[in-house]
């Protein structure tokens, strides 16, 4: 349908839902692929409660993913050598929203290496033109720069 989702939901809620389980995973696609997850996932339960066993309708992780608006993520790297050095240690915090134009992430670092710290903070935006066409935006930068750059800008 190369995007069309709006002609394709028409047709496919036309479909008697009972016996055609293909055509309301079709829905459940459409309803996904045009960022309502929260519907996505509603069809996904329908399939599942009338058949349980359906290997097309995901039980849940992307779908409920999708569905979240607000999401944290923490990292901790470790790089320890054998050579005496002092260990390496960062530690980052990312906030993510997702928004009709795409996800919008914020991230704080954390970095101890060399006997020096340093912060950074970032901020990544990712675009959706139409269904499958996406850019990536990034800007970030420390308020002291010691290990981190003071500006970022990644190409």
């Amino acid at each position: 349908m190369g995007g069309r989702y709006d002609d394709a939901r028409t047709v496919l809620r036309q479909v008697p839902a009972p016996g055609y389980t293909h055509a309301r995973v079709a829905l459940m696609n459409v309803e996904y692929w045009s960022g309502n997850a929260s519907e996505a996932l509603a069809q996904a339960g329908l399939i599942l409660a009338r058949h349980p066993g359906n290997v097309t309708a995901p039980r849940g992780s992307r779908l409920e993913a999708a569905a979240r608006p607000w999401w944290a993520k923490t990292e901790y790297t470790l790089d320890a050598f054998d050579d005496g050095r002092e260990p390496w240690h960062e530690v980052a915090l990312s906030l993510t929203r997702r928004t009709p134009v795409g996800p919008i992430v914020v991230r704080g670092s954390h970095a101890a290496r060399f006997g020096d710290q340093d912060e950074l903070v970032e901020v990544e935006f990712y675009p959706r033109f139409r269904p499958g066409t996406h850019a990536y935006l990034s800007v970030g930068g420390s308020p002291s720069p010691t290990l981190y750059p003071r500006v970022r800008l990644p190409c």
